[in-house]
């Protein structure tokens, strides 16, 4: 019950009121791209995978979330630097002072950056460049922004730190970028049954 006002003001709506309940343990069990980054799906086309996750045996899971989040841009609006699938940085490489930011401060991800240009050339040729630059990890998830920031110029402290968030809104909706996220979730009484002898 004690929760509630706290739940309330963070949903910004009214949450649910429990007197016997309390917050579970949540663990990151598997994570990872299900689809090449940067490819394209034609409208109506179809793609499944599956994927086997191991489990410890003594370990009490009360149940099992299947995740999936899809980050796209509109194809007619935009294209991709072919470059932009393969990593252009890790956030954790000392060694590379571009996309180095301390696991701390920034958490541990995979840095792609690539160039997006607009379909209307017009576009392209009367203002600076833009970037689409993505964040992959396994705890923290994805993200993405379309920006004019260039990683060959700046780091990603500075990045971090100064995104132009009305310029990423607005060029999001200028490209098109978006995301779409569903789960699933089991009861761990489905997946832990003995086999039927």
């Amino acid at each position: 019950m004690r929760k509630w006002k706290t739940d309330t003001k963070d949903l910004n709506e009214t949450a649910e009121a429990k007197r016997y309940a309390r917050e579970g343990k949540v663990d990151v069990v598997s994570s990872g791209h299900q689809y090449d980054l940067g490819a394209s799906l034609d409208a109506g086309e179809e793609i499944a995978s599956e994927e086997i996750i191991r489990l410890p045996r003594d370990e009490r899971y009360g149940e099992l979330e299947a995740t999936l989040e899809i980050h796209y841009m509109r194809r007619d609006r935009g294209r991709l630097d072919p470059k932009f699938e393969l990593p252009a940085g890790y956030s954790w490489d000392k060694n590379d002072e571009q996309y180095y930011c301390s696991p701390d401060a920034c958490g541990e991800y995979v840095v792609y950056h690539g160039l997006v240009l607009h379909n209307n050339n017009m576009v392209n040729v009367t203002r600076r460049p833009r970037y689409l630059a993505s964040f992959w990890g396994p705890i923290s998830g994805f993200d993405a922004f379309v920006s004019s920031f260039d990683f060959k110029k700046n780091t990603l402290n500075v990045y971090r730190e100064g995104i132009d968030e009305a310029e990423a809104a607005r060029e999001a909706d200028s490209y098109g970028l978006g995301y779409i996220r569903t789960s699933s979730v089991m009861s761990s009484s489905e997946w832990l049954r003995l086999p039927e002898d």
